[in-house]
């Protein structure tokens, strides 16, 4: 029972070895035929298959990958936040044009001495290039989260900037000009702080995947 367990966890080591280290698993393979008592063929094939594990196992891939899907996780929880806010304004009107101040909106101490209708016109003071500018930044997060998930980081990159770009004219417009808006000018600094990080994770995940692989095929 011994030695075909053994066998068979020799089969799984050679299996799972990189092709660059196939000697590796026929010499390993030559000598398990050669250790006596089958107890310690059983030990050297567990330790091989240990070894391969260790071969195929890039401790720099994995960290690469852990953290790939941490900003991703970051990325996504930034665009569901925006998503919920967007839908939250969306529910707010459509609660006002079919229950009035009657449904639950009109609790809100905002909305306190107004008819429907007056809160309705308050809420269409906000300029739409503001809307869409919320609208494209939140698209923009959502289509980075996707990217990052994908490794798609030259794309990454490109969708970043436009974030970017689409925050600092919405920033610098908000700021010229007077009205009510959803987001204040003054924190959309850290809208540019998320963007520009997404910018600089793009270079460094597509530069540190560029060194692997290069490194991958010297290797082989």
């Amino acid at each position: 029972m011994t030695q075909p367990l053994a066998n068979l966890l020799m089969r799984l080591a050679a299996a799972v070895m990189p092709e660059r280290r196939r000697d590796w698993a026929a010499g390993m393979r030559a000598e398990l035929f050669t250790i006596q008592p089958p107890r310690d063929a059983l030990a050297f094939a567990a330790g091989c298959v240990l070894a391969a594990c260790q071969q195929r196992i890039s401790p720099v891939r994995i960290a690469l990958t852990l953290g790939r899907f941490g900003v991703t996780a970051v990325t996504l929880l930034t665009a569901g936040l925006h998503i919920a806010f967007l839908g939250y304004w969306v529910a707010i009107i459509n609660n006002l044009k079919t229950q009035g101040m009657n449904g639950w909106v009109g609790r809100f101490p905002i909305f306190k001495g107004l008819t429907a209708e007056e809160a309705l016109a308050g809420i269409g003071l906000l300029p739409v290039w503001h809307v869409g500018a919320l609208v494209a930044m939140t698209a923009a997060f959502t289509a980075c989260a996707w990217l990052l998930a994908h490794r798609r980081f030259r794309a990454l990159g490109a969708t970043a900037l436009g974030g970017l770009a689409v925050n600092t004219a919405n920033a610098v417009a908000m700021k010229a000009t007077g009205g009510p808006y959803l987001v204040h000018h003054e924190i959309a600094w850290l809208y540019g702080l998320a963007f520009i990080l997404l910018v600089l994770t793009a270079m460094v995940f597509a530069a540190a995947e560029r060194g692997l692989f290069r490194k991958t095929a010297t290797l082989a």
